[in-house]
């Protein structure tokens, strides 16, 4: 039962995401760049090791907050007994 709602978290996530980067790729100023805008204007020069590398970079540590957070309100639950 779990799974539309994280189904529709992830759109509304992405859709929020891809907003706020054509936001942001026409408002900004000449020599003013956001970590999106630097990755898309790098991959438009042509996909190189350094795109591959932040993007990986930004992933895993998108990963280890997540996961980190599942364990500390996991630790927390157990400590309440499960009431917060």
């Amino acid at each position: 039962y779990i799974r539309p709602g994280i189904f529709a978290g992830f759109f509304l996530a992405l859709t929020y995401s891809l907003d706020d980067f054509a936001v942001t790729f026409f408002v900004t100023g000449n020599g003013f760049s956001t970590l999106s805008v630097e990755i898309y204007s790098m991959a438009r020069a042509g996909i190189s090791l350094t795109v591959n590398a932040i993007s990986g970079l930004v992933f895993f540590v998108t990963v280890i907050v997540v996961v980190g957070y599942y364990f500390i309100t996991s630790r927390a639950n157990k400590r309440t007994g499960g009431t917060q």
